[in-house]
C-alpha cells in the first residue's frame, strides 16, 4: 500500500524525496502529473509515496580503533621520528566547481577508482531521468 504527503508551504519535490529517503526518479514515476514540470506543485496537492517496508534492524558491529601512536618530543621542543602521515601517489587533482583554484583535492588511485564510478552512476542517473522525461505524459495546458 502506498503512502501519501500532502504539500505544504516551501516544499520541493527534491525535498520531499529527499525527506522520505527515495530518489527524485522514483518520486517522479509515483506522480507522473509533476513529470512535466517538477518545480510546478500546488499547496495541499497529495503525492504518493513508496509503501514502506519494514527494516530488520541489525545492531551495528563493533569496531576496535587502533591507538593513537604518540611520537616522542625531545628536550629542545622539537618533534622526533618519523611522520605519522604518509605520501602518496598523486593520479588526479580534482577542482570543486566554484572554489578558488587554491582549493584542491589531489587523490591517489582508489579514490580515483570510486570518483570514476560516482560518475559513471550519476551519468546513469541522469539519462534514466532524460528517459523519465521523454515518456511523461506531455501537457501543453501549462
Amino acid at each position: 500500500m502506498s503512502m501519501t504527503y500532502i504539500i505544504k508551504p516551501g516544499d520541493t519535490l527534491i525535498g520531499i524525496a529527499i525527506d522520505n529517503n527515495i530518489s527524485f526518479v522514483e518520486l517522479l514515476q509515483l506522480n507522473p502529473q509533476y513529470q512535466q514540470n517538477p518545480d510546478f506543485i500546488l499547496i495541499g496537492e497529495t503525492v504518493t509515496l513508496p509503501s514502506v517496508q519494514e527494516e530488520t534492524s541489525q545492531p551495528d558491529e563493533m569496531v576496535e580503533v587502533p591507538p593513537v601512536l604518540k611520537r616522542p618530543d625531545s628536550a629542545s621542543g622539537e618533534v622526533m621520528g618519523r611522520p605519522q602521515c604518509k605520501g602518496i601517489e598523486v593520479h588526479e587533482v580534482v577542482f570543486k566547481t566554484g572554489d578558488s583554484p587554491e582549493h584542491f583535492y589531489a587523490i591517489d588511485q582508489f579514490a580515483k577508482d570510486l570518483l570514476d564510478k560516482e560518475i559513471l552512476e550519476t551519468e546513469k542517473l541522469i539519462n534514466n531521468y532524460k528517459i523519465l522525461l521523454d515518456n511523461a505524459p506531455k501537457n501543453n495546458g501549462w
